[in-house]
């Protein structure tokens, strides 16, 4: 691991050893930033294309410079058939990388493969018009020049899901679901062709039960954060014997590539552009934290009359740190489905401590453990309150309102809680609360407020 300040190879310590900056958070970003990348590794390596683009997507929001994060990320749009955003991504990692890059491996594939790429160019324009006839209304005619495209380009996902939209419209539901397990085939987790199936479903006059014991036959669901995922069995023990990556080398040999000569060289320079323009736009917040953490420290030894206000400020910093460690330890209970840890760990956050791509994982975290802890909670909580364990009622009715303190039935109860252990003032803070976020009309802001009335 390199220092992101002087470029000199860091050790354990929390400081780099050449130019003495703290690298503390910077370790722990690029930390996080592999995890995800490895999540995505996973995911690909079992063709759960979707999953593991979004799962990259956030490796490099945590941090844009994981190279072999950027790397798979252009693989796997180039798997999906999306070959401009994959060169943009090989592009944007030659950047910031231009020696030893794989991504000129790939670039190279694309560009011999001129023979092909002719090919593709018929297909990306026949798939252009085929747009054009579908909102025109003009389906038939859609349908002719998608079949066109597949046939030329097979591997093409956005075609084969706007072609099985269209089967649907024109109720050529075989097609559509033909269409639907190509895409399947290619993407295991695609959301979109998984919802279409559904619509296939309906149409054809199934009940939803039917519809999940016809997928689990040959299929088995997880949950990631707050959809499900649905793969063949025996997709996570790698039964089929491939490696994806592999897989999606060797289709780069044989030239599944859109159009590089349409693009080149004016496309090549404007993706250039592109990424060059990025590199200046997002910011290097992370650069900017170490730089006032070593004004800090800088402070300290050559200000001996500012050491009381160095040291609260470098309290401040510690305490991003410690919002930092809460964000990873409740993101690593999160993807180990300990969703109550996680919500213990997410309440420790302050989200104005992060950066924006880490805040994009808090929400992330945040938004699945109010998915699957909240209501389980609330529930534990309601229940004991209505059995007259009030203090197992506090306990997770507490957890509830710090994870979200909007959830108005649960400091209701809280509130009620306090009240029948004859802790007035605690009892009258949340019944205010009540009271504030609930209509006046309320049966429990009535409630709330003849409390509070009498206890004042």
């Amino acid at each position: 691991m390199k220092c992101n300040k002087c470029g000199a190879t860091l050790t354990d310590s929390s400081f780099c050893n050449n130019c003495g900056a703290n690298v503390k958070i910077y370790k722990k970003l690029i930390s996080a930033s592999n995890a995800l990348y490895n999540r995505g590794l996973d995911k690909a390596q079992v063709r759960d294309l979707s999953g593991a683009k979004e799962d990259l997507k956030n490796s490099l929001k945590v941090y844009k410079k994981n190279i072999p994060a950027r790397n798979l990320l252009g693989l796997v749009y180039f798997e999906m058939g999306d070959v401009v955003a994959a060169l943009s991504e090989w592009i944007v990692s030659k950047n910031y990388q231009p020696e030893d890059n794989i991504a000129d491996t790939y670039i190279d594939a694309v560009q011999k493969n001129a023979g092909k790429l002719d090919a593709y160019n018929v297909a990306l324009k026949k798939y252009n018009q085929s747009l054009l006839y579908a909102r025109n209304g003009s389906l038939d005619l859609a349908v002719i020049q998608l079949k066109k495209v597949l046939s030329i380009h097979d591997k093409f996902v956005s075609a084969h899901l706007l072609l099985a939209l269209v089967a649907i419209q024109t109720n050529q539901l075989e097609l559509a679901r033909k269409e639907l397990k190509k895409v399947l085939h290619i993407d295991r987790g695609n959301v979109m062709a998984l919802n279409y199936f559904n619509e296939t479903d309906l149409l054809r006059g199934k009940s939803a039960d039917k519809k999940s014991s016809r997928i689990s036959r040959d299929a088995v669901a997880y949950t990631s954060g707050n959809e499900t995922i649905i793969q063949p069995k025996g997709a996570a023990e790698g039964s089929s014997g491939r490696n994806v990556v592999l897989d999606i080398l060797l289709g780069l040999v044989i030239g599944m590539a859109v159009c590089w000569f349409v693009f080149a060289p004016a496309k090549i320079q404007s993706a250039n552009n592109t990424a060059n323009q990025q590199v200046i736009e997002y910011s290097d917040q992370l650069e900017a934290k170490n730089a006032t953490i070593n004004a800090m420290t800088e402070e300290i030894n050559s200000e001996k009359a500012a050491r009381t206000a160095a040291e609260a400020q470098a309290e401040a910093a510690n305490g991003k740190v410690t919002s930092y460690d809460a964000l990873f330890e409740a993101q690593k209970l999160e993807a180990e489905a300990d969703f109550e840890g996680a919500a213990e760990a997410i309440a420790k956050v302050n989200v104005e401590d992060l950066e924006e791509g880490a805040k994009e994982i808090y929400n992330q975290v945040n938004s699945s453990v109010n998915a699957t802890v909240i209501e389980d909670l609330y529930k534990a909580g309601e229940a004991s309150y209505n059995a007259g364990k009030y203090e197992e009622a506090k306990t997770s009715l507490e957890k509830v309102i710090a994870v979200n303190p909007q959830h108005d039935y649960a400091v209701y109860y809280l509130a009620r809680s306090y009240e029948r252990l004859g802790d007035n003032e605690n009892a009258k803070k949340y019944y205010q609360q009540v009271v504030e976020m609930l209509s006046p009309e309320t049966q429990r802001a009535k409630t709330a407020k003849a409390y509070l009335d009498a206890h004042q």
